[in-house]
């Protein structure tokens, strides 16, 4: 049983007062990717980036982080993204990225999937049409194999003009996912559902796992036709970057650890232990100024 993130490489500089704070590797598989590797997870990022000085250190940092890096690659084209974090007053980040894209992305062979292996994938490289139609491909594939799959919506509002053409996509990968996760921004955006129509969707598809998070609100979840409530515990935030990546995580790392003592699929009274993993990853997360589990906050997590 392997865990497969796939999603975009970043490197983010984090600004606060428009005095940048810090300089870490970032992209919401990525940031995934690596608080399970500090955790013991055994876990591929599939990513690509430019040969340059920034793809190198994310290269680099990944190793660092028990990360398998058999299918990350280095191009010779283009630049690395780099994104620009700007933390409001209450630590939340507004973005802007720059880069030089990759031509004929994703253009190499993907790891061969087995039975019960985890695929976490989200956010605008979920639905970007320059890779969608391999991204498919890989997914439609893995869960022909038996792979567990794992969808962030993350829509964000600078993509609102291109909702009507990345509809079809989000609709595609959600018929394909196991479990849907997306936020109550995500919800408004992309479908205008308030947290009413978000319940009847839900329960339309009880063989899904829904999952809905709403900042410091309690995380709603559905499935099996029944939906719960779970509180977020109130924190003074370091910062917000990576908090939906890092309940990804803890999910992903709930479920992992369930299945490996129990040899089976949880089912709906198995969730409240998993989901209380992810608001306690996505918790710790905020109390850093880093975008996943630092490593002091391995042992806090363990024991939630």
């Amino acid at each position: 049983m392997k865990v497969y993130c796939i999603g975009e490489s970043v490197l983010d500089i984090i600004i606060k007062g428009f005095q940048p704070i810090s300089v870490v590797p970032g992209g919401s598989a990525l940031n995934s990717a690596v608080s399970l590797g500090r955790m013991g997870i055994p876990v591929t990022f599939i990513s690509e980036v430019s040969n340059d000085q920034s793809g190198k250190f994310i290269r680099d940092f990944l190793v660092e982080n028990n990360i398998n890096i058999d299918y990350f690659h280095l191009q010779d084209q283009g630049q690395t993204k780099v994104a620009l974090a700007f933390l409001n007053d209450r630590n939340s980040a507004d973005y802007q990225f720059y880069h030089v894209p990759i031509s004929n992305r994703l253009n190499f062979p993907f790891p061969k999937i087995e039975k019960n292996d985890i695929i976490l994938f989200s956010s605008y490289f979920a639905i970007d049409e320059d890779i969608n139609e391999k991204l498919v491909e890989f997914l439609s594939y893995a869960k022909s194999k038996g792979a567990f799959l794992y969808y962030d919506i993350n829509f964000r509002k600078p993509h609102l003009k291109e909702l009507e053409s990345s509809l079809p996509k989000i609709k595609k990968n959600m018929e394909l996912s196991h479990v849907i996760k997306g936020s109550d921004d995500d919800y408004h955006l992309v479908f205008q559902y308030a947290f009413e129509d978000w319940v009847n969707f839900s329960l339309k598809y009880p063989d899904k796992i829904h999952i809905r998070s709403a900042a410091e609100n309690p995380v709603c979840f559905s499935y099996q036709g029944k939906t719960l409530s779970f509180p977020v515990n109130p924190i003074v935030p370091e910062s917000s970057v990576g908090a939906g990546d890092n309940f990804n995580a803890g999910f992903v790392y709930g479920y992992y650890q369930f299945f490996q003592k129990n040899n089976e699929n949880p089912i709906f009274d198995d969730f409240e232990k998993i989901i209380k993993t992810a608001n306690g990853f996505a918790r710790e997360c905020c109390l850093s100024r880093e975008n996943y589990i630092t490593k002091e906050q391995v042992a806090n997590v363990i024991h939630i």
